[in-house]
């Protein structure tokens, strides 16, 4: 082990790639889309490899799998300027400083401003942006030069990630159905109005009862023309009373 130590502070050399390995989260500065950087799980990939050009006393850091450098955007020098990958430019913002630190570690810092590369926020996260600060000797400013084959011996900080699995069961545990109450709200059934459908019912069939009753009672004045007393004429029975006159 010490003599690994001894290798990690030696400079980094010419035609090898390193992986960047934070001391404080043990993922590694990885190349990501859209020319990103950010902290990923240190597995060895091309995108994790960097190579170390030397220009002076400064260094490019070239991604293997990209060909670009790791650049501050728009040459930031303020606290919180952050990093991505641009293609090389020779410019003082794409130039880095090795600063040996304790126990085998490094500290990157900006030509520039003079500021670490630094983890947003002291993340310990998958996904974590890089950006520079000042130096402020954080475990998350300090760095770890590792070649692909040594990342196998790193003890893994499984411990680290657990604690993050669980807050990510924690949400999970906040889906207790508790909706299902919301579905009483669907007895408002004001289905039970329907009763009033009888309403309509308001007796019209009566009403049309009532106007035939009203036809038939007009029929009754019919009944007055048969009681024409024509057959009452018994006068000309009358007439035969001069034969009776002569047989007088």
């Amino acid at each position: 082990m010490p003599k690994k130590e001894n290798s990690q502070l030696a400079a980094p050399q010419a035609g090898v790639y390193y992986a960047i390995v934070s001391a404080h989260s043990g993922k590694a500065v990885t190349a990501g889309v859209n020319n990103r950087l950010y902290m990923g799980e240190a597995a060895g990939g091309e995108n994790q490899q960097w190579a170390f050009v030397p220009v002076g006393e400064w260094y490019k850091l070239v991604n293997r799998f990209t060909g670009d450098v790791a650049d501050v955007i728009l040459a930031g020098v303020e606290n919180g300027a952050q990093l991505h990958q641009w293609e090389d430019l020779e410019a003082d913002n794409q130039l880095w400083a090795l600063e040996p630190a304790r126990e085998g570690l490094w500290k990157l810092k900006s030509k520039p401003s003079g500021k670490c590369l630094d983890v947003v926020g002291i993340s310990q996260e998958e996904g974590a942006s890089l950006q520079i600060w000042e130096d402020l000797d954080g475990e998350n400013q300090l760095w770890k030069l590792l070649e692909p084959a040594e990342l196998a011996e790193q003890p893994a900080q499984a411990p680290a990630k657990k604690p993050a699995s669980r807050a990510k069961k924690e949400p999970a545990a906040k889906q207790p159905a508790a909706k299902r109450p919301a579905a009483p709200k669907a007895d408002k059934q004001p289905a039970a109005k329907k009763p009033a459908a009888p309403k309509a019912d308001k007796q019209p069939a009566a009403k049309a009862a009532q106007k035939p009753a009203a036809k038939t009672g007009e029929k009754r004045p019919a009944r007055k023309k048969a009681a024409a007393p024509k057959p009452e004429q018994p006068a000309p029975s009358q007439a035969k009373t001069p034969t009776e006159e002569g047989k007088g």
